[in-house]
């Protein structure tokens, strides 16, 4: 069984980062996280997972630079892995990266918590998902590497991100933008798909509010590249600590046969050199379906 070889391999390779980092000469960065999670329910009759998104990249004086990345996602019947690598160049202008960067949608949504902190939740395979369908599609499936390249800039209190990616004989343009007004930030994004003639646009448009120690937000979808599926999602987050988040989640879907409400509570714990512990549970309206639950080990980096 893979998971008992890769798991492991997956988390050590995790938790060794913080220490390159910290030893290597200055210049490197390093981002992302890994984790080990127990998911049961909606489907699932318990099962372990591995997951990890991580970045490390060099940066030079000059404002060149490189950046290699993996997404993995191991079960106990099947590993997935997509990989990434980009040369980069930053300046007062922004950054620029040439090679198999990253989609940039990604980024600019990844403040929206997931339901109950579980990974089926975030890789889509429990609804609409938050990422690029190049990152999805990359991810499960057997295909070359997506060829593009990417920016992202700041100006003023705007950030901005852009990418194109040749995939799977499309092409797949991002556009996303962040706006900080006092203590409210607000989301747009969209990300168009083109192929064979026919073309489809995804897109996104959120907003996410502080009052003291509670964010409270809501994000929605109109995911059209996947079909005529949107979705909303209503969320609040409180940090009662440092160290503890809790997070509320509600997920309307709508795929146009139907649509289904999904809740789900989370708690975050972080503990020393970015390790944490994460508990959640999810639950629907419908009678039929069993309550979900998810715990995670893992260290942000």
């Amino acid at each position: 069984m893979k998971f008992t070889t890769a798991a492991p391999l997956l988390l050590c390779a995790g938790f060794a980062a913080p220490a390159f980092a910290q030893s290597a000469q200055e210049g490197f960065y390093t981002n992302g996280y890994a984790e080990l999670s127990y998911f049961n329910g909606f489907g699932s009759n318990g099962e372990v997972l591995g997951y990890s998104e991580a970045t490390i990249g060099y940066n030079t004086s000059s404002g060149f630079g490189a950046e290699i990345g993996v997404d993995a996602l191991i079960s106990e019947g099947d590993d997935e892995t997509a990989l990434y690598g980009a040369l980069t160049y930053q300046s007062s202008f922004g950054k620029l990266s040439f090679g198999v960067p990253r989609a940039a949608i990604d980024a600019y949504l990844g403040g929206v918590p997931t339901v109950a902190g579980a990974v089926p939740f975030k890789v889509g395979a429990l609804g609409l998902t938050k990422r690029s369908v190049v990152s999805t599609s990359y991810l499960f499936t057997n295909s070359d590497a997506p060829i593009g390249l990417r920016y992202d800039g700041t100006f003023g209190s705007t950030n901005v991100g852009a990418s194109y990616h040749r995939f799977n004989d499309a092409d797949v343009y991002d556009i996303a933008a962040n706006y900080q007004l006092g203590q409210t930030t607000l989301t747009g994004a969209l990300e168009h798909v083109s192929s064979g003639g026919t073309s489809d646009t995804r897109y996104f448009i959120g907003a996410e509010t502080k009052f003291g120690q509670v964010s409270a937000g809501v994000l929605w979808s109109g995911n059209y590249a996947l079909g005529n599926d949107a979705a909303v999602e209503a969320y609040a987050k409180f940090k009662p600590l440092d160290q503890l988040e809790l997070s509320a989640t509600a997920l309307n879907v709508d795929v146009g046969s139907g649509a289904s409400t999904v809740f789900g509570l989370s708690a975050d714990y972080t503990l020393s050199q970015g390790a944490y512990v994460q508990a959640g549970v999810a639950d629907t309206f419908n009678s039929s379906s069993d309550t979900a639950v998810n715990l995670a080990l893992g260290l942000r980096f």
